[in-house]
């Protein structure tokens, strides 16, 4: 099949590995647009493949169709070796605080909205242009600006899901937003955007780069 695959390189032994999470995953899907945390053992990427074994933590297997954002912990038994085994677990890092899936929307064209991955794999930014990724959640953080890309944020240690791409009010970008880039640390969020109402003063017209995070 000529479909894109996503793969793990380890320098010190120079093993290559398929990132397989799956013993039933359908040879017919993609994976792309890879991200490794600093340490290398988390991986996301994006993916269409919906038949999982693992749950999704709880959230019940994936079952809407759609290119959904994963996470997959390399060292999920806590041996220290990220190669030892046979199908890793994903998680969605694509999926609302409140568990609901996402029915409308993907996460991204292919190649095109990479997710981002922090250091310590705790978060994961991405682009999507669903709006039910923030359902109850606080209110300066749900997407109500209609079927258009946002920057969203998923916590792993929270299971929560936030929008980014607003002011702190609550307003939101009147266009899309897209290409997020997480620091190291998790606390910070770069992103490109053509709004001129997510900053004061934002006259040019054009696209710029903005950052999301503690002054």
């Amino acid at each position: 099949f000529n479909k894109s695959r996503a793969y793990i390189f380890e320098r010190g032994t120079g093993i290559i590995r398929r990132l397989k999470f799956s013993s039933t995953t359908a040879e017919g899907y993609e994976q792309v647009s890879p991200d490794i945390s600093d340490g290398g053992q988390f991986v996301t990427f994006q993916c269409n493949s919906t038949n999982h074994d693992a749950q999704d933590g709880g959230y019940g297997p994936d079952t809407n169709g759609n290119r959904d954002i994963y996470r997959i912990n390399l060292d999920g038994n806590g041996d220290g070796n990220y190669f030892d085994e046979e199908n890793w677990i994903p998680l969605r890092a694509s999926i609302a605080t409140n568990g609901t899936e996402l029915p409308l929307g993907v996460c991204g064209a292919l190649n095109t909205v990479p997710p981002s991955i922090s250091g310590d794999g705790r978060f994961v930014v991405y682009a999507s242009s669903s709006v039910f990724l923030t359902q109850g959640a606080n209110p300066a953080y749900t997407d109500e600006n209609g079927s258009m890309y946002d920057i969203f944020r998923h916590d792993f240690d929270t299971r929560e899901t936030i929008l980014l791409s607003s002011r702190v009010n609550g307003t939101q970008a009147f266009v899309e937003s897209r290409a997020p880039r997480i620091s190291s640390d998790g606390r910070r969020v770069i992103f490109r955007s053509k709004a001129s109402n997510l900053v004061s003063g934002d006259i040019n017209g054009d696209t710029d780069v903005f950052l999301w995070g503690p002054e």
